[in-house]
């Protein structure tokens, strides 16, 4: 039988670690305030992350930097435009403040990347409502 001596340590221990979250408000709040005037992806980046340590700080500041400037066009949903490179991708996203998942994909790889972060970019396709894999891709 284990002793109360035991147990609360270990109790304190696994409450302190899996219940800990960092408080993001601040760098929720700088991530909405990046000034008009820096239009640059790579120099948003650097003002997103300025000053911050942890690579999931500076995940969340992209994050939500993305969240709430770039918008889903619906309109190009079931477009066939086509692409030259991923840079054209992310200067169209910058440029419009608009796209589909690759838009988003892409610039938030390339803003991580431009900081340092391992990025990666997973395409594909998901399921229907029946289970059937869709006909559009997805990133």
């Amino acid at each position: 039988m284990f002793n109360k001596y035991f147990i609360v340590p270990i109790l304190l221990f696994v409450c302190s670690v899996g219940f800990c979250q960092s408080d993001y408000g601040a760098i929720d709040q700088r991530s909405k305030t990046v000034p008009d005037s820096i239009t640059d992806y790579k120099l948003i980046t650097k003002y997103l992350t300025d000053g911050l340590t942890g690579e999931r700080e500076k995940v969340r500041a992209i994050y939500i930097w993305i969240a709430h400037n770039i918008k889903y066009d619906l309109a190009q949903l079931n477009s066939e435009k086509r692409y030259n490179s991923n840079q054209e991708i992310i200067n169209e996203a910058m440029a419009t403040k608009k796209g589909v998942c690759q838009h988003y994909s892409e610039l938030f790889c390339a803003m991580g990347a431009s900081i340092g972060l391992k990025t990666y970019l997973i395409k594909g396709y998901t399921r229907d409502a029946l289970g059937e894999i869709a006909d559009l891709s997805h990133a």
